[in-house]
């Protein structure tokens, strides 16, 4: 119905309605000028629109299929249980794997306490078996560095032993070896030992004097060969 606007003017608040062509002309009144559908003309536009909007809530709906909720505050211990199982938590410690690369070898006390501390962190199995190999590989190059190190360390130790022996070096290492190999039963060569060691097999062998003293060495002023000469060993035998 026509209407008087406070200028005096009539106006009529069907006149915009009247006015919609097009699919939206079948919509009620209140639907014709909705902004929602102001944009369509034809009945393929709007079953256009309608798929693509059922597309994407389909997709949505997907989505939160695989999606895990938060927990609440107020959760319970049912709850809690079947949230962490929805992450991959084993039901207990025992269920981690933690299978062994290459030169790996597992100490079961070590896999014992991992197993038990991811399963108190709540760790899934793929979390679990991550840190385990990160730890493998962390161990691995740490043992590598500290192989150096100490190959690093008795190689100068040894090259101060040179240079503090200097011309009796062989012959106080043979000394050395021979102390070794009589109280350890083992050759002294077989072994990376310090030279802290090795001088003190020495300083046991000199003391010992003739029982580690080498086979054909010589005494009496007779130069011999490669500095073999030891106190207390036996005199040669005179000759005609």
């Amino acid at each position: 119905m026509p209407e008087v606007n406070a200028d005096g003017n009539v106006s009529d608040l069907n006149a915009n309605v009247s006015q919609v062509t097009g699919i939206r002309a079948q919509f009620s009144d209140p639907l014709k000028n909705h902004e929602a559908f102001t944009g369509f003309q034809k009945a393929d536009d709007l079953a256009n629109a309608y798929l693509e909007v059922m597309g994407k809530a389909k997709d949505y709906e997907g989505k939160l299929a695989n999606s895990i909720p938060k927990l609440s505050d107020k959760a319970t211990p049912e709850e809690i249980t079947a949230f962490h199982k929805s992450l991959g938590v084993p039901d207990k410690a025992t269920e981690y794997e933690f299978p062994k690369g290459d030169g790996i070898e597992h100490d079961p006390k070590m896999v014992e306490w991992a197993k038990n501390t991811f399963h108190e962190a709540k760790l899934n199995k793929e979390q679990a078996s991550v840190m385990s190999k990160k730890w493998d590989a962390f161990m691995q190059e740490l043992g590598v560095a500290q192989n150096a190190a100490v190959e690093e360390e008795l190689s100068d130790a040894d090259g101060k032993l040179k240079e503090e022996w200097k011309a009796e070096y062989d012959v106080n290492i043979e000394l050395s070896k021979r102390a070794f190999k009589h109280f350890a039963n083992a050759d002294l060569g077989e072994f990376k030992a310090h030279p802290v060691l090795i001088k003190a097999f020495y300083a046991i062998g000199k003391a010992m004097g003739e029982d580690f003293s080498p086979k054909g060495t010589q005494t009496g002023g007779t130069k011999l060969p490669s500095g073999f000469v030891y106190d207390k060993s036996p005199a040669p035998p005179k000759g005609d």
